[in-house]
């Protein structure tokens, strides 16, 4: 029953926090905007079960927005450039941190925090597909980032759901670190 509870904790928290920080960052950057990015509901399931810059890697998401940063820092200005680039920086890491050490504690073992995040991992890889067959148009933003920057096997695991066992099993480690040993 723990697992469930993980699992349920992890899911939740890891998609709410997703979208929060897609929120916090499009309200810091202006892109897109919020009329752009409200406009399809189907995309903003999408962009809150992957984030914003999609279904990508955790490593790969995470260069991108530092190199992001980085890149920005000669422009940063005052207050809002600061928190534009520490935002950057942190949307894509804090919600799967936070998730994976909820998940943790709730699933009081390390074996439930472990699956717990392993399987949301493969759950927020999944739905973009099954939104895919439903309205296309919500993940075409996606599919032209991912053939425009990524190779054919890249596509290929990407878009049969294989790329959520490697971003669950980096979350699950986490979330098993934070679990109970018994």
């Amino acid at each position: 029953m723990k697992l469930w509870k993980s699992l349920v904790v992890g899911l939740v928290s890891y998609v709410l926090l997703t979208f929060l920080a897609n929120i916090v960052f499009i309200a810091l950057t202006g892109t897109p905007s919020f009329s752009l990015y409200f406009s399809d509901i189907w995309g903003v399931i999408v962009s809150a079960f992957t984030g914003l810059d999609g279904l990508q890697p955790v490593s790969v998401e995470i260069f991108n927005t530092i190199a992001v940063a980085v890149g920005s820092y000669p422009f940063t200005t005052g207050i809002i450039g600061w928190l534009t680039a520490g935002a950057s920086i942190l949307v894509p890491i804090v919600p799967g941190l936070v998730a994976a050490i909820l998940a943790g504690k709730v699933g009081k073992r390390t074996i439930n925090g472990f699956f717990g995040m392993f399987l949301t991992g493969i759950i927020c890889s999944v739905v973009p597909i099954i939104i895919y067959f439903i309205s296309p148009v919500s993940v075409a933003p996606y599919l032209s980032f991912i053939l425009s920057e990524f190779s054919g096997t890249a596509i290929i695991l990407t878009m049969t759901g294989v790329i959520g066992i490697f971003i669950g099993t980096f979350w699950a480690a986490i979330g098993a670190f934070f679990g109970k040993m018994d």
